[in-house]
């Protein structure tokens, strides 16, 4: 890191971001190519954590600092995403992007999903699990009669917040001692779907059922607001909000980019469900590529967990979930 003034005025400083992280842990390897791969797969559903405590982090910042940043270092909060970050600081959200890569550039922070009862974890494998560890000791200095090799074999397997007995300590992500997983879902038409397609009904069953979504009646989610309306007015739109209402299935159906033979499948697996439920899925269809994990989802989407669950399970038998690192925080997790 390098701190010096231009004729004793301008402050001017940089640092090499792959030295700066490794005072964190020597066998970090974050280079600006992995900053700016975080930044790109960066969402306002993120959370930012800092690696050293904020008023040390304050009390080291230059007298000229920028205000929004005195801001964003005092509430930042490891249970609040960047949108309520920005809301709290009083700062639009692309400026807050913009002072997150700055903290990341100096290794000041990191980037996590916000801690929640949801969350998965297991231990990383890069954590010091010998007993003579210097982070051992550091620990029991913190939290006196506790073992840390204690503490992290609860995460021998992935395991949710909500079945702990102890509060999460963002500690333990600080020293980046857990790997935090996400659920992603893949679209996978079971083997039976082919024999349908050889057979020649896929083709005929789809175009069958697809008719029928589109000649039903779309509009009764609307009941509501046509109440609303004087009959004359009701019965001269309802033909048209119907047609629309079509005209957006078709279109969801055709964004989706489903093959002949998931197209199959996901409505022989929809003969259970209600006509809704497979509009729904078929909608959600483009995130089943295993791009895109749960948390994601929900926020593109305005949806709860427990909605989109109830949706998954109902379509479980053409669904398989894996779980991994979220691509914006694996990027800051490189190791030599």
């Amino acid at each position: 890191m390098v701190h010096s003034k231009i004729n004793n005025w301008i402050d001017l400083s940089f640092c090499l971001p792959i030295k700066v992280h490794r005072l964190q842990d020597e066998r970090l390897l974050v280079e600006p190519g992995d900053i700016n791969a975080c930044l790109k797969d960066l969402r306002p559903y993120h959370g930012l954590l800092l690696l050293v405590d904020a008023s040390e982090l304050l009390s080291s910042l230059p007298e000229d600092s920028s205000p929004a940043l005195i801001r964003l270092i005092s509430v930042t909060s490891p249970l609040k995403n960047l949108q309520q970050l920005a809301a709290d600081a009083d700062i639009i959200l692309s400026h807050v992007f913009q002072l997150v890569s700055h903290l990341l550039y100096w290794g000041k922070a990191t980037i996590i999903y916000p801690l929640c009862d949801s969350n998965v974890y297991m231990i990383s494998p890069y954590a010091p699990t010998h007993m003579y560890s210097s982070l051992e000791a550091k620990f029991c200095e913190q939290f006196p009669n506790m073992s840390l090799l204690a503490v992290l074999s609860q995460f021998s397997l992935p395991i949710s917040l909500s079945v702990l007995d102890d509060p999460m300590n963002s500690s333990y992500q600080q020293h980046r001692l857990l790997t935090q997983l996400h659920t992603y879902v893949y679209l996978i038409p079971p083997e039976r779907a082919s024999s349908s397609l050889q057979n020649g009904e896929l083709i005929e069953d789809t175009t069958r059922t697809i008719k029928t979504l589109e000649s039903s009646d779309l509009s009764s989610s609307y009941q509501s607001e046509e109440s609303l309306l004087s009959p004359s007015h009701s019965k001269a739109s309802s033909v048209s909000d119907e047609e629309d209402l079509s005209l957006r299935e078709q279109d969801c159906i055709r964004q989706a980019n489903l093959t002949p033979l998931e197209r199959d499948s996901i409505i022989r697996d929809a003969s259970h469900n209600s006509k809704d439920d497979l509009k729904n899925f078929i909608r959600f269809c483009p995130y089943f590529r295993g791009r895109h994990h749960l948390e994601e989802i929900m926020y593109c989407e305005n949806i709860r967990r427990s909605h989109l669950l109830s949706l998954l399970d109902k379509f479980r038998n053409v669904l398989i979930t894996c779980q991994f690192e979220d691509t914006a925080v694996v990027a800051l997790n490189k190791r030599l």
